[in-house]
């Protein structure tokens, strides 16, 4: 157990900032605002959790954000 939160929790926290790194700032800005939007979407899709309206307005909100910081 502890040997498969090590490779999914820092393999993956690691392939991420490698991929921060290889973006310019601004769009690692935006991918920051969509990455906790894509996990509520995924589980949605993949773990039928519910998605409530506060929850989508907040995720709405997100998504505005990171598209006026990208403009």
């Amino acid at each position: 157990m502890i040997a498969g939160a090590a490779v999914c929790g820092l393999g993956g926290a690691l392939l991420f900032n490698r991929g921060l790194r290889s973006v310019p700032a601004h769009l690692a800005s935006v991918l920051t605002f969509i990455e906790p939007v894509v996990s509520a979407l995924l589980g949605v899709l993949f773990l039928h959790q519910p998605l409530g309206l506060t929850a989508a307005i907040g995720a709405a909100l997100m998504l505005a954000g990171g598209a006026w910081v990208a403009a």
